[in-house]
């Protein structure tokens, strides 16, 4: 809860009781919502609870999968998550963790995930986006999914052009 404005001299905002964030019946079927979470605002993928989101993809050779996630659960514990390739001729379970969640929502975290998928490359996969049991009306935050490929070249690509004898009237932008 945040207050619009500042109190008027002589009155102060004392307690809160009773008010907590329950997530609308219709949401949390993998719709993007942008969230913030230690300063961090990022698109997200939002589930529910006991849901699995999928998403397909042909994997590039030397792939990651980089993404955040975070809980937001309506009463304190944790919830299990599961991240899953599914492919033509197997199936692999990529990262399995308990998220905890915060009991001071201002102080919730994004858990940031780097999953290596080198050894896919090549082939056209599903990932399953696994959400566990959690109390009704919690949510969790699928944040910002990016396949990157390996870096070919470290070095910068800078191309740097210095005219120092050049008068200012003779360059056709003055």
């Amino acid at each position: 809860l945040r207050l619009l404005q500042r109190p008027l001299s002589g009155q102060a905002l004392l307690s809160i009781e009773g008010l907590r964030y329950v997530a609308p019946a219709d949401m949390g079927e993998g719709e993007v919502r942008r969230v913030e979470l230690e300063g961090r605002s990022i698109d997200s993928w939002l589930a529910r609870p006991t849901s699995t989101l999928r998403k397909s993809l042909t994997v590039p050779p030397g792939a990651h999968l980089r993404l955040q996630t975070a809980p937001w659960l309506t009463a304190p514990g944790s919830v299990a998550v599961k991240i899953t390739a599914r492919g033509e001729h197997s199936s692999r379970v990529l990262v399995e963790r308990e998220l905890r969640d915060r009991v001071d929502a201002a102080h919730r975290a994004w858990n940031d995930l780097d999953l290596d998928l080198a050894d896919l490359a090549g082939e056209s996969i599903e990932l399953l986006f696994e959400v566990g049991q959690a109390p009704p009306g919690s949510l969790v935050a699928w944040g910002n999914p990016q396949l990157v490929g390996p870096a070919t070249d470290r070095r910068p690509n800078i191309v740097l052009i210095s005219l120092d004898t050049v008068r200012a009237d003779h360059l056709g932008c003055y």
